[in-house]
């Protein structure tokens, strides 16, 4: 044991090794981003149609189930 070389692909294996799990972890852990109810979607096309009017949001529902 003393004296043995290591063997010279041993720093590469270990790299790309640790890449691999730093890439893998961030993409699981990763907060992902809820896609939009139809009622936020509705209330934002409305008031961006108001908007563009020259008017304030005009539409309020109050949120469903």
């Amino acid at each position: 044991m003393i004296g043995d070389e290591m063997d010279p692909l041993a720093p590469a294996i270990l790299f790309l090794a640790s890449v691999l799990f730093v890439g893998l972890f961030v993409e699981v852990c990763s907060p992902r981003e809820q896609p939009m109810t139809w009622h936020e979607r509705y209330v934002k096309d409305s008031c961006e149609r108001c908007e563009r009017d020259g008017n304030e949001c005009c539409v309020y529902i109050p949120e469903g189930p």
